[in-house]
């Protein structure tokens, strides 16, 4: 049955319904217990001048990485100064924010800074917390935060899962890769699945013994290619037969929009290219691939490819976790890119 409003999602751990956890680059969100700060440049300002610094701020930074961080706290010492963000250590220098705020002569003086002594380091959480609990410590501890809500999981909460769809189609494909170890082929197998219609697209496995590059994501992209030839062959031929010239832009699409993508191990970084070229919509992984995968930011080098900011296209990862069902996934090397 799909779900969309009942889902029951770990906000530290980001395992929804006890089956499977989202996977996000970055922070590696297992925990909330230790906190990443990064550096931060700010100043000390008269309490009456905070509006002289918010519209500094609002026509002058250009820095990123603060939305999550108030502009103003209170100053630990006096209490007729407040202290200002200004903007992150590891965008601008030191002198570069003098010279911010000194370019304007009426914030300058209105704000009284005087020298680069008046800029101070200050350590700040590097990313938004992830409970409101977490937000109150940070708050506390480091720096005030900004507490909307988790938009990740605001996000997720708007999402379908049917949850035994998914478990239905990781149990096929473990299947088939059952019968792939039997018959002494490497038992990875991947399957495109339209959710829409509910219709399997394709279901492969690797045949690397064939080519070193014919893995299952790569093989299995590559039979719904082949049907989509078909398809706008025959559609090409109809409209001659009818003389009928239709400007369809919905026929010409990218290959694999909407599309869910279910395999048996975390992908490397070539099959994971793919599907960001194919323009998937997320991805089912069983058993991760810590040493050569190209998902989970503690898998390989971390590339987190479905979320790079790098690329023109992103979708969401989600590792399935419930032991019962990873324990019947046949063991592979994990030397092995998949």
């Amino acid at each position: 049955m799909a779900n969309k409003k009942s889902l029951d999602i770990d906000p530290k751990t980001l395992v929804i319904n006890g089956s499977f956890q989202q996977i996000l680059p970055g922070r590696i969100r297992t925990h909330s217990d230790s906190v990443e700060l990064t550096k931060a440049w700010s100043v000390i300002i008269p309490a009456r001048k905070s509006m002289v610094f918010i519209t500094f701020l609002k026509n002058h930074t250009t820095t990123t990485g603060m939305d999550h961080l108030k502009k103003l706290r209170k100053s630990q010492t006096n209490k007729s100064q407040l202290q200002g963000l200004v903007a992150m250590a590891d965008e601008v220098t030191k002198h570069q924010v003098f010279e911010m705020l000194c370019a304007d002569d009426e914030v300058h003086q209105e704000l009284e800074i005087h020298s680069m002594d008046d800029i101070v380091e200050v350590s700040v959480p590097k990313y938004p917390p992830v409970t409101q609990e977490e937000a109150k410590d940070n708050s506390k501890q480091y720096w005030p935060v900004i507490w909307k809500g988790d938009p990740n999981i605001q996000q997720l909460n708007q999402e379908v899962f049917d949850m035994l769809e998914i478990s239905q189609n990781l149990r096929d494909i473990i299947e088939i890769a059952k019968i792939q170890k039997d018959n002494g082929e490497l038992p990875i197998v991947t399957r495109l699945y339209d959710p829409e219609n509910k219709q399997i697209l394709a279901t492969a496995h690797d045949e690397r013994f064939k080519h070193i590059l014919h893995h299952s994501v790569i093989n299995c992209v590559g039979r719904v290619a082949a049907n989509e030839v078909q398809r706008r062959g025959e559609e090409d031929d109809d409209e001659e037969a009818n003389n009928d010239d239709v400007d369809d832009e919905s026929s010409k699409k990218y290959l694999c929009v909407g599309y869910d993508v279910y395999t048996t191990h975390e992908p490397c970084s070539y099959c994971c290219m793919a599907l960001v070229h194919s323009r998937i919509r997320r991805l089912f992984y069983l058993k991760p691939s810590p040493k050569t995968g190209a998902i989970a930011p503690d898998s390989a080098k971390g590339y987190c490819i479905h979320q790079s900011r790098q690329l023109n296209w992103a979708f969401h990862s989600f590792k399935w976790c419930d032991p019962e069902l990873l324990q019947t996934v046949p063991v592979i090397d994990d030397n092995l890119f998949v």
